[in-house]
């Protein structure tokens, strides 16, 4: 089984995906929709959907509902981490290898 993977240059999100069975023929794929927030600033997953073409299926998810009060969402996205956790120096300083 392989799996091929498409990231966002941008969030380095992965956005897409291709799998492949053992055989080496294409069995699924799966998409992944964000929603920019810019209130956050930052990108958020909105829902994905996951193609079976060997099984000749589907299934795709929704949310978070951005316009349901916070109690409901599925996240809560008040309490964010500050802006310059996300600059290249900081995260450099970070990370450990």
């Amino acid at each position: 089984m392989a799996r091929l993977f498409y990231v966002d240059e941008d969030t380095w999100t992965v956005l897409v995906t291709d799998e492949y069975d053992s055989s080496g023929n294409f069995w699924r794929s799966t998409q992944i929709f964000n929603c920019v927030r810019p209130d956050l600033p930052g990108t958020v997953q909105q829902s994905y959907s996951t193609l079976d073409f060997q099984g000749d299926s589907y299934i795709t998810s929704f949310g978070p509902r951005l316009d349901l009060p916070a109690a409901r969402r599925t996240q809560d996205y008040a309490n964010v981490p500050p802006e310059s956790m996300f600059n290249p120096q900081d995260m450099a300083a970070r990370a450990s290898f």
